[in-house]
């Protein structure tokens, strides 16, 4: 780059991904998400399957121990009994 100023380079990318986003289904790969497109681009790449994820989460980490980079947070229900739906080997006893 030479030392000219990133910008125009940027906005360039930017405006390309929203170019293809608009022919695009909406999933893709993960870890290519940016932190800048937000949780809302992390439930369309994971399309149907999302809330299922978020139970598994909601069952294997409930506190939302691994939370880094694009994580799906744990199924957010205040009236359920985590150790309902966890599988039998880490049920409450």
């Amino acid at each position: 780059m030479g030392g000219r100023p990133p910008g125009p380079h940027i906005a360039w990318a930017r405006a390309t991904r929203q170019a293809a986003q608009r022919a695009s289904s909406g999933g893709g790969y993960v870890n290519f998400i940016g932190t800048d497109q937000g949780p809302g681009r992390v439930r369309a790449a994971y399309g149907g399957n999302y809330p299922r994820l978020t139970q598994v989460k909601a069952a294997y980490d409930p506190d939302n121990f691994f939370h880094v980079n694009n994580n799906i947070p744990p199924e957010a229900s205040g009236h359920r009994d985590p150790g309902a739906t966890a599988p039998a080997h880490r049920r409450r006893r």
